[in-house]
């Protein structure tokens, strides 16, 4: 396991840190002033456009794994054809945070651990997304360690090496985002990386900002760095969510 800026959990038990206690509030680590119901600042929920018919799904089925891991709450996951991935997180007690990547193959119904995250990257509350061909996966801003610590900017790709992405893993930085995000929406659709909303750095006010970075066809981060493409109306805090819909 990689070595940390902060404690996170192992399968050793090593490195535990129990510094926090429950979910945290809104404001800091004192909790929002309106008392932990987290509308504060959040706007009205409203609909735009044209209203479409939504085609009714099938029944759920459960799907097992011996493997599984341990159960993370507040990670991010990504998808690229039949792998999801699994992006660090809290264990559910909410003090102790693990710095894993754990990818499921869906077809093998395998879990693996492909990656560590570099010590300075956020544990929890990250944005993270795949490239169009699957060889790389980016990390974006969110929380550093368990309970209701800082945030940060910093913002990463890790690029596996490898047959279905079971080798080596190379971390190469990207630009920090021009401001801390918890909880933000991050997708690629073509060459472009795009962050929506997310909680601002008081973890309270929904930030409507949406982030663009340009990615070079091999998804390696053009040097260009981030640009505000727009806002999104209303904005949205904790757990942002956003997809690509084509036709």
């Amino acid at each position: 396991m990689s070595s940390t800026a902060v404690p996170v959990f192992s399968d050793a038990k090593k490195n535990l840190w129990g510094g926090g206690r429950g979910r945290c509030g809104g404001a800091g680590a004192g909790g929002a002033p309106d008392g932990g119901r987290g509308r504060a600042g959040r706007a009205p929920l409203t609909h735009s456009g044209e209203r479409r018919r939504i085609k009714e799904l099938g029944a759920w089925e459960t799907v097992s794994s011996a493997s599984r891991p341990y159960e993370f709450c507040e990670s991010s996951k990504a998808t690229y054809k039949d792998l999801i991935y699994v992006v660090g997180g809290f264990l559910c007690d909410f003090n102790r945070v693990t710095d894993k990547i754990q990818m499921l193959n869906t077809t093998s119904g395998v879990w693996k651990t492909v990656a560590y995250l570099p010590a300075t990257a956020a544990k929890t509350h990250h944005g993270a997304a795949v490239s169009k061909d699957g060889t790389w996966l980016y990390h974006v801003s969110g929380q550093l360690g368990p309970g209701c610590t800082l945030g940060t900017a910093e913002s990463w790709a890790v690029r596996f090496v490898g047959r279905r992405q079971t080798k080596k893993a190379v971390w190469v930085r990207l630009p920090d985002l021009p401001e801390v995000r918890y909880a933000p929406s991050a997708f690629v659709d073509g060459n472009t990386l795009h962050v929506i909303g997310g909680a601002g750095p008081n973890r309270r006010d929904p930030r409507p900002d949406h982030y663009v970075l340009p990615l070079n066809p091999s998804g390696r981060p053009s040097k260009s760095g981030w640009f505000r493409l727009g806002a999104v109306p209303g904005g949205g805090a904790d757990s942002a969510g956003a997809a690509v819909v084509r036709g």
